[in-house]
This record gives C-alpha cells, sequence and structure tokens, in this order.
C-alpha cells in the first residue's frame, strides 16, 4: 500500500515538472516574437509609414490655404468697414447739406414775406432790416410792445458786423433798448426772441453787473440796467435771431 501511494506521488511530480517545462516553453517562444513578427509587422506598417510625409505635405497645404482665406476676409472685412465710414460721412455731409438749403430758402422766404409785410419805418442795415426809435422813451416792456406793433420784435445783434452797422445808427451817449435779457434762472444773457443764448454780445467796461435784469445799447457797447428804465429802442423785423 505504501508502495503504491509512493508511486503516484511521483508520477505527480513528474508531471508538474513536464508541465512547468511546456510553460516555459511558451514564454520563451513569446520572447522571441520580435524576430518571428518582425517581417509581418514592417510589411504592414510600410505603406503607413511612407505616407507620412504626403500626409504632412497635404496638412501644410490646407493649413496654407485657410491662413490666406482668413488673410482675404480680414482685407474685405476693412474694405467694408472703410466703405461703411465712407457711406456714414457722405450721408452725414448730404444731410448737412439738406439742412442748410432748408434753412437758407425758409430765411429767405421769410425775408421776403417780411420786406413785402412790414412797416415802412423799417430800413435796411447789414443783412437785416431794423427800426431805431429816436423819439419816445419807454420801460422794456412796453417798448417790446411797440415793436410787435409794427410787426417786429425788439432787435438782438447777430455779430459784431451787425453791431457796429447798428451802432453807427444811434444817438451818441444814447440807451437804448435791445431784446437780450438774464431774466431766466440759468444765469446766462438770452434772446427774447428765440429764447436761446444771445448771438453775440459785447459789454462795455464793468459790465455786465449782477441783478439787472435787462440789457441797454450805449455808444460802442453793452451795458445791463433794471427792465423798468425808460429808454429810446430798436426794433427787428425778422424772428430769425
Amino acid at each position: 500500500m505504501l508502495k503504491l501511494a509512493f508511486s503516484i506521488w511521483c508520477v505527480l511530480i513528474i508531471l508538474n515538472v513536464q508541465e512547468s517545462l511546456t510553460y516555459a516553453g511558451s514564454v520563451a517562444l513569446l520572447e522571441d516574437s520580435s524576430n518571428q513578427c518582425s517581417q509581418f509587422c514592417l510589411t504592414k506598417l510600410h505603406p503607413m509609414i511612407e505616407n507620412i510625409p504626403k500626409t504632412e505635405t497635404t496638412l501644410n497645404r490646407i493649413y496654407g490655404e485657410q491662413q490666406a482665406i482668413q488673410n482675404k476676409l480680414l482685407e474685405v472685412q476693412s474694405k467694408l468697414e472703410t466703405q461703411q465710414t465712407g457711406l456714414k460721412d457722405l450721408l452725414l455731409a448730404v444731410e448737412k447739406n439738406l439742412d442748410d438749403q432748408k434753412t437758407s430758402f425758409l430765411e429767405e422766404t421769410h425775408c421776403k414775406h417780411n420786406v413785402a409785410t412790414m412797416s415802412p419805418k423799417f430800413q435796411k442795415v447789414a443783412s437785416r432790416y431794423f427800426y431805431f426809435e429816436n423819439t419816445l422813451k419807454l420801460n422794456r416792456l412796453a417798448a417790446g410792445i411797440a415793436c410787435r406793433e409794427m410787426g417786429g420784435h425788439l432787435a438782438v445783434i447777430k455779430d459784431e458786423q451787425e453791431f457796429f452797422a447798428i451802432t453807427a445808427r444811434t444817438i451818441k451817449n444814447t440807451w437804448y433798448h435791445v431784446g437780450i435779457n438774464d431774466l431766466d434762472t440759468t444765469a446766462r444773457f438770452i434772446s427774447e426772441t428765440t429764447g436761446t443764448s444771445a448771438p453775440f454780445l459785447k459789454w462795455s467796461s464793468g459790465y455786465p453787473k449782477p441783478n439787472t435784469g435787462c440789457v441797454y445799447l450805449y455808444n460802442y457797447g453793452m451795458e445791463t440796467y433794471s427792465c423798468y428804465d425808460l429808454s429810446y429802442f430798436i426794433c427787428q423785423s425778422d424772428i430769425a435771431i
């Protein structure tokens, strides 16, 4: 019985050794796979390796074309922006020209209307028509009413040329009401005709004085006094200024 068990044990040992040798042989075969597979692997990889330069060239060409297209688009965009700016400037110029023509037409029409309907007392001074009251002295309110009854308004001087043309026709050392005051709360001198800032002011030395209200023309300058003071006055025929 012991001999049989010993024999079986020996057979098992022998079988286990053979299995180990067989496995070791398999591992030896896998470790040598590079030599056995080299020809097969190179055969499959060779076409792919040969295509790498061609693929790289194609990719570079595509990238170059994309860059060229992008540069062209940027150039077109720049031209469009320049054209848009040019068109905007052109439209603004056309709009300004139309506004100027409209203003000129309205002024010309209004001037013709005033010439046809104004009182014969008005006389042309520079480019507009004025009336100089040199006999009757009134306060500011009454002077304004008198001008409106003649179809006009208290005069507002538009520029230096007109200023000297008007003062040349006034009596020396005499005050005249004009249509400018600072009675609003904005502390600025405004045209009583338009309600906007007076376009031209030429103050005498020491003027304007605070808290006086109304502007008077005196010799070759403007001065401020109470609106209730009696004075001669100057009317204008239009409402442009």
